[in-house]
C-alpha cells in the first residue's frame, strides 16, 4: 500500500519535542511521504528528524486545518496514493501505541482514532485516514479548496471538523472510527477528554490539552503508569505551561453546549415572549430571511433546525444581530420541515411564548415560481409599511387565549383539489385528535408558514409518531409530511381553538371562504 502523511506542527520554542520524535518514527516506518507542516518559524530539526521526513513551514494563522489543505497541495499527485494520514501534534503517544495495528483497522473512506458527538457526529480531525475512494473523490478537492484561515475557534469546529465529517457523509463517503465508544451517542461526549482512560488504555494516546486544561484530577503519573512516558508528558508539559497560561480553549461565554434537545444556544440578554421556529434546509437563504425578521416589532428567539453543521457560524452570523436568542438543533433530512418542527414540539417548551412564527427556507424547485412563493409568503407573514399590523396581531395573541392560527387570508386553502393523496391519512390523523368524520375538513395554510399559540398544535406530539415520517425521495405528494401540513387547523379545531387572517383579524377563517384560494407552484 502506497500512504502519505501530512502532520501539523507548531512548538512555542520551534523544536520537534520527544513526544512528537516517537510518532513521527512510527508514521515514517509506515508511509512512502511523510511531510511535516510546521507554522512554528525558522527552525533547525534535521538532526532529530526521523529519516525520510520532510519539514515546510508556513506563516502561523489558520490552524490545523490549513496546515492538512497546504501539505495536500504540495503533494503532486496525491490521488495516486493509497491511503492519506492526516493528523497533528495535540496527542502523546504511550508505549501502547502502535500504528501499523490501527491502520490495519481503516476500514471505511474516512477513518479517525475517534468520533465525537459534541456538537453533532463527527470524526476528531487529530487524526484522520482518508483511503482511495475519499482521495479521488470530487468531495475531497471541494472541501479542502474551501479551507481558508479563520481565527473564530468555534468557527473552525463547525466549519471544518464537524463539517468535514457531515460534507463527507452527504457525498456519500463512508465514515468510521477504529475505537467505536457506545457512549459516544450521547450529545456531548467528548471520549478524548470524558474517557481518556479508556482511549489509552485502547489506543494508546493521550491528549495533550487533558494535562495542559486541568480537564481531568488525575496527575500524570497515576493516568499513564509508566514512569519513562509520564517524564516525557511532564516535561513537555512545564517546558510550554507559561506560554499557554491562561490559553484555554474557550467559546464566546454566550454559547452553550446543553447536553440536550439543541446542539447549540446562544443567549440573548433579554427574555422573550414571542418565537420564530425556523426549517433552514438551504443556509444561503438565512441572510434574506433575517432582513425579513427585522419587521417584527418586538424582541424575538429564533429556533432554528437544520440538516448540516457545515454552514452553522454563517446562519448564526446573519441571525445573530436581529434575534434575542438562538437554539439551534439538528435533524436528519426528513419530514420536511414538518417533523423537525414536531420535534421541537415535542423537547422545548414554547409555552413560554405568546405567538410563535412557523416558516422555512422554501425552494419548490419543481416551479419556476418558487422563489416568488417563499417571498409571498414570507411577506404576508411579515408585511410592512401600511399593512404591518403584527403589532396588533401579537397583542391579540397575548389576549385572545382562543386564537391558535393567523396567516394571510390568501394563505389558507380549501379546494378539494388539494387533497392529493394525503384523505385517508387525514381523517385517520383526525380521528386521533379526537374529531369525529364530519369535523374533518380540508381547511389548511399552504406552505406550512404561520403564526400560532403552542397549545393549539400540542395535540399533534401524541397523535403522531416520529419513525412514521419517510426517508426524503424527492416527494412532491403523499408524505406524512404533506398529510401533517393539513392537520395543523385541525389540531387548533379540536383544542377549542380558531384560525384568522393575519390582514384581517376581526374574522375567523372558515373553509368557506377561501374556497377560491389557490397555490401558485401548482397547476390550478
Amino acid at each position: 500500500m502506497k500512504r502519505v502523511a501530512i502532520i501539523a506542527h507548531y512548538d512555542v520554542n520551534g523544536v520537534i519535542d520527544a513526544y512528537l520524535k516517537r510518532l513521527l518514527e512510527q508514521v515514517a516506518s509506515l508511509c512512502d511521504r511523510v511531510v511535516l507542516v510546521s507554522t512554528s518559524g525558522p527552525m533547525d530539526t534535521f538532526s532529530v528528524l526521523p529519516a525520510g521526513v520532510e519539514v515546510i513551514s508556513r506563516e502561523n494563522k489558520g490552524y490545523d486545518f490549513c496546515s492538512y489543505r497546504f501539505g495536500i497541495e504540495a503533494i503532486d499527485g496525491i490521488e495516486q496514493y493509497d491511503q492519506l494520514l492526516v493528523l497533528n501534534d495535540s496527542f502523546y503517544c504511550g508505549p501502547r501505541f502502535d500504528l501499523a495495528k490501527l491502520l490495519s483497522s481503516t476500514n471505511g473512506d474516512i477513518v479517525g482514532l475517534t468520533a465525537s458527538r459534541q456538537f453533532n457526529f463527527h470524526l476528531q480531525s487529530y487524526f484522520l485516514v482518508f483511503n482511495k475512494r475519499a482521495i479521488q473523490s470530487r468531495w475531497f478537492w471541494q472541501f479542502w479548496a474551501r479551507v481558508v484561515p479563520l481565527k473564530d475557534k468555534l468557527q473552525i469546529v463547525f466549519r471544518y471538523e464537524i463539517g468535514l465529517s457531515q460534507t463527507a457523509m452527504d457525498a456519500g463517503l463512508n465514515l468510521t472510527s477504529i475505537l467505536l465508544v457506545q457512549d459516544a451517542s450521547e450529545p456531548s461526549s467528548n471520549p478524548v477528554h470524558q474517557m481518556f482512560e479508556l482511549v489509552y488504555r485502547e489506543l494508546g494516546i493521550i491528549k495533550v490539552d487533558l494535562f495542559r486544561l486541568n480537564i481531568q484530577s488525575k496527575s500524570v503519573a497515576e493516568v499513564v503508569q509508566n514512569d519513562d512516558f509520564a517524564q516525557l508528558i511532564i516535561s513537555h508539559q512545564e517546558r510550554t505551561a507559561k506560554h499557554y497560561e491562561g490559553k484555554k480553549l474557550s467559546f464566546d461565554n454566550t454559547v452553550q453546549l446543553a447536553g440536550g434537545f439543541f446542539d447549540f444556544v446562544r443567549s440573548g440578554d433579554r427574555k422573550a415572549s414571542v418565537a420564530v421556529v425556523l426549517h433552514l434546509f438551504y443556509p444561503e437563504l438565512a441572510a434574506g430571511i433575517a432582513e425579513y425578521l427585522e419587521r417584527i416589532p418586538v424582541d424575538v428567539d429564533l429556533y432554528i433546525s437544520i440538516t448540516n453543521y457545515a454552514h452553522l457560524d454563517e446562519i448564526v452570523a446573519a441571525f445573530r444581530r436581529r434575534v434575542n436568542s438562538i437554539y439551534v438543533y439538528v435533524v436528519e433530512n426528513r419530514g420536511r420541515d414538518v417533523r423537525p418542527f414536531l420535534l421541537l414540539l415535542k423537547n422545548a417548551n414554547l409555552l413560554q411564548y405568546t405567538a410563535v412564527l412557523k416558516i422555512h427556507g422554501k425552494k419548490s424547485k419543481y416551479s419556476e415560481r418558487g422563489d416568488e412563493w417563499r417571498d409571498a409568503l414570507l411577506s404576508g407573514l411579515l408585511p410592512q409599511g401600511k399593512n404591518n399590523n403584527l403589532g396588533r396581531m401579537l397583542r391579540r395573541f397575548e389576549k385572545d387565549p382562543t386564537l391558535g392560527i393567523a396567516a394571510p387570508r390568501s394563505s389558507y386553502l380549501s379546494n378539494e383539489n388539494y387533497w392529493g393523496a394525503n384523505k385517508s391519512r387525514i381523517f385517520e390523523y383526525g380521528g386521533r385528535l379526537g374529531l369525529t368524520p364530519d369535523q374533518i375538513e380540508l381547511f389548511f395554510v399552504g406552505g406550512t408558514m404561520f403564526w400560532f399559540s403552542p397549545r393549539a398544535l400540542l395535540p399533534l406530539v401524541n397523535i403522531i409518531r416520529d419513525e412514521d415520517f419517510e426517508s426524503e425521495n424527492g416527494q412532491q405528494d403523499g408524505t406524512l409530511a404533506h398529510a401533517t401540513e393539513r392537520l395543523f387547523c385541525l389540531a387548533a379545531h379540536s383544542n377549542g381553538m380558531s384560525c384568522t387572517y393575519i390582514d384581517s383579524l376581526d374574522e375567523r377563517a372558515d373553509s368557506v371562504r377561501v374556497g377560491s384560494n389557490r397555490i401558485i407552484v401548482l397547476p390550478h
